[in-house]
């Protein structure tokens, strides 16, 4: 096939944190996709191109995120250089030499030196970064239920439709809103020095509180365990909120599952454990 994509040209000052076979690697990377990154020495760099809208946002919206830490004492990674261009945007950020807590999405575990009460007051802090007040919120939990039954419903066994219904009206509450990572999976969370350092800040916004510890309980465990967490973890966050969250993500996944997934057996798999987490979400809410 032709490879017909017009070619992205890098900054030149990109050259000052990658070595010229890095910088190949990333040119590379854009000749085939509408993002690239590279892990160098020191830095770290990604850049994403204007083909993909929603990805180009969330990159701005990253660097902008990386912006607002140096008043915060959240531990990330620092913002070294940036450029936002009309059809290209550019994230060079340290190194943190740090492994992270699961090498895949779907990894469902943690190490086992890790200490989810250690790690529980740093995700807690998230919510209090500050934000630009032009930021508001647009996560509304009772119409992404209603969006993800109306894309699932021939997946939805009757029951499930029923007891959705009855929530919706029920589920969303505008006093819980704060800063939220939006991606907090166990891959996005370094430990580095017996501290726990989180990257990845792309899809970074106004949440409810409970919804990057509900997020990072259901993908750090199988998510069914993960839903046994919520009680323990009452002394961060009300356990309603968790659950509440907790079925937005099961829909999410099933869609995801159901809907793009190429692999049948994974598909399958996958969308079958998320509906029975969201059964059990569902349960602790009725």
């Amino acid at each position: 096939m032709i490879n017909d994509r017009l070619p992205i040209c890098l900054p030149t000052e990109v050259n000052a944190f990658v070595s010229s076979e890095e910088r190949s690697q990333l040119e590379a990377q854009l000749e085939n996709y509408f993002r690239a990154y590279v892990v160098g020495e020191k830095y770290f760099i990604k850049v994403g191109t204007s083909e993909k809208d929603c990805f180009f946002q969330s990159l701005k919206r990253e660097v902008k995120t990386y912006k607002m830490f140096h008043l915060s004492s959240i531990r990330c990674p620092k913002l070294v250089w940036h450029y936002i261009g009309d059809d290209i945007v550019v994230l060079v950020t340290e190194k943190i030499p740090g492994s992270p807590l699961a090498d895949r999405r779907e990894a469902f575990h943690l190490p086992p030196n890790v200490l989810v009460e250690n790690l529980l007051p740093d995700i807690a802090k998230i919510r209090k970064v500050e934000t630009p007040p032009h930021w508001v919120s647009s996560y509304h939990r009772d119409e992404k239920v209603q969006k993800y039954c109306k894309i699932l419903h021939s997946h939805l066994p009757a029951r499930l439709r029923t007891a959705l219904e009855s929530l919706v009206g029920h589920l969303h509450t505008q006093n819980n809103i704060g800063f939220s990572h939006g991606d907090l999976l166990p891959k996005n969370i370094l430990f580095y020095h017996e501290h726990y350092w989180f990257i990845d800040w792309e899809w970074a916004d106004l949440r409810p509180y409970s919804y990057d510890p509900a997020l990072f309980a259901l993908f750090s465990l199988d998510p069914l365990l993960g839903l046994t967490c919520f009680e323990k973890w009452s002394q961060f966050w009300n356990p309603i909120e968790l659950y509440r969250d907790a079925v937005v993500i099961a829909l999410r996944e099933m869609k995801i599952w159901l809907t793009q997934a190429t692999n049948k057996t994974e598909r399958v798999k996958y969308a079958a454990l998320w509906q029975r987490t969201l059964e059990e979400a569902i349960r602790w809410l009725m």
